[in-house]
């Protein structure tokens, strides 16, 4: 999980909790339901189910696992609100989901700044005002996933090669625009369970270049051919940049051997990203297909250094640590 992702999810979570003053609803519902001569807090809690209906669609998968581990999950469940207004006869079960998200509120309230406190870096920090001043200039924000397996790293092959092929689809996209935009630039890099990389750019070519990562993927999925140099040739046919590559061509818009160039730069992105396993943020959701399974990577299981008992020089890209100490396995010679 990115660090960045984690800081930003985490702080929209606080600002719900303040905006909708769940901890006063919650706690005034308590007293309500161990006093009957304590009214109901209808107010407070229509309040926080419409806050946190409004709330609802903007929860990301970083946001939604954090819900579940501060066992936040009873608060957004509309059962509990629902039975809040209704007052079941049988109240014992609500008062106890009300203790439970009483408690669970606080500690979130009362703890979690400080742990973010662990992470947050003046870096971090800026890495997301920057984020929300090129947005808001305009430009569009796109993040793309090297995905890792387990004890797995990325080459600095890897990620100059997925970074080369963003910026060569970027380019392409550009030549076939007919305004003036902005050149493509990396937001920042994080690392956490797999590598990530952001870039910022004007609007259309971000929105060009997302495209074609989707297509890429959602037609590999359905390839039987496991040779890269065929799946290229089929994915030529199905992408939508050659085809607008060959509409701009015959319309005669383009300089002479420019769109040769940009053809060539499209395929050599295709091959780049396939080779690389890159992408898109969104596209890494957990999901029925699962991209990582259809998208080559480079990256391999790492080796022991010369100094643990490995090899004098390892042509892979990467090798698994080892703790201190630890013998190579036997298959790792």
């Amino acid at each position: 999980m990115r660090r960045l992702e984690i800081i930003e999810g985490v702080n929209r979570l606080l600002d719900l909790i303040e905006e909708a003053n769940l901890i006063d609803a919650v706690t005034k519902l308590r007293l309500s339901l161990r006093d009957e001569k304590i009214d109901l807090p209808v107010a407070e809690i229509l309040h926080s189910i419409q806050s946190i209906s409004r709330f609802k669609p903007l929860i990301s998968p970083v946001i939604e696992q954090t819900i579940a581990i501060l066992d936040l999950e009873i608060v957004f469940a509309d059962e509990f609100w629902r039975q809040a207004i209704a007052r079941p006869k049988d109240q014992s079960e609500l008062l106890r989901a009300a203790t439970e998200a009483r408690h669970s509120l606080a500690f979130v309230v009362n703890y979690l700044p400080r742990l973010l406190d662990l992470i947050e870096t003046r870096a971090t920090t800026a890495a997301l005002e920057n984020a929300k001043k090129a947005v808001s200039g305009g430009n569009k924000v796109l993040s793309i996933v090297l995905p890792e397996g387990e004890d797995e790293l990325s080459t600095p092959a890897r990620i100059k090669t997925a970074m080369s092929a963003i910026e060569d689809l970027y380019d392409v996209a550009m030549v076939l625009g007919s305004d003036s935009f902005d050149p493509i630039l990396v937001l920042g890099l994080d690392s956490g369970s797999d590598k990530s990389i952001d870039f910022v750019g004007s609007a259309k070519p971000i929105a060009t270049v997302r495209d074609a990562l989707v297509q890429i993927l959602n037609v590999t999925i359905f390839l039987k051919e496991s040779r890269a140099e065929r799946r290229v040739e089929i994915l030529e046919k199905e992408i939508g940049l050659f085809a607008r590559i060959a509409e701009f061509e015959s319309s005669g818009k383009a300089r002479e051997g420019e769109l040769a160039v940009a053809r060539q730069k499209t395929i050599r992105a295709v091959e780049a990203l396939l080779e690389a396993g890159a992408v898109l943020a969104e596209q890494d959701r957990p999901r029925v297909v699962n991209p990582r399974k259809y998208l080559a990577t480079t990256q391999v299981k790492m080796l022991p250094s010369p100094e643990q008992g490995g090899p004098a020089t390892a042509k892979q890209p990467a090798v698994r640590r080892k703790a201190p100490g630890e013998r190579p396995a036997e298959d790792e010679h």
